[in-house]
């Protein structure tokens, strides 16, 4: 049973990675790193354009942000997809996040001597001193 919850946490792991860190986060300030693994799921017969803008709210301050729309190859329309290309680019990069941290489980075998609670490394056997009487 603690096996599946460990790999659950994994999971869990692995899609804040994959969703927070990279598709949110790298994906704000370098968006063709997640529209390129996303537009095979997310503009399937279209093409994916990238508009990116900047807003000012006050003077000397601006905010960049990003639109990704699917542009229907035959009709022509336009859809805002920016959501989607997020969270289906995060779920791929988890997944790959995932495969990496199952196959670096597989080749770390711990020794159970060395890592028990039971171990002499947690619990040393007294050691005998021996006294002298010195004369």
């Amino acid at each position: 049973m603690q096996r599946i919850w460990t790999w659950v946490g994994a999971l869990g792991i692995s899609l804040f990675c994959g969703l927070i860190m990279i598709a949110i986060g790298i994906g704000a300030v370098i968006p063709k790193a997640i529209d390129p693994i996303a537009k095979p799921l997310v503009c399937e017969n279209g093409e994916l354009q990238i508009t990116q803008n900047t807003t000012s709210y006050r003077a000397g301050e601006s905010e960049p942000w990003t639109t990704d729309t699917c542009v229907d190859s035959t009709t022509g329309q336009q859809q805002d997809v920016s959501l989607q290309t997020t969270i289906t680019a995060g779920v791929i990069y988890s997944l790959g996040i995932f495969v990496i941290i199952f196959v670096g489980a597989g080749y770390y075998k711990p020794k159970a001597s060395i890592h028990s609670f039971g171990s002499p490394r947690f619990f040393p056997q007294p050691v005998n001193i021996k006294k002298e009487n010195v004369t």
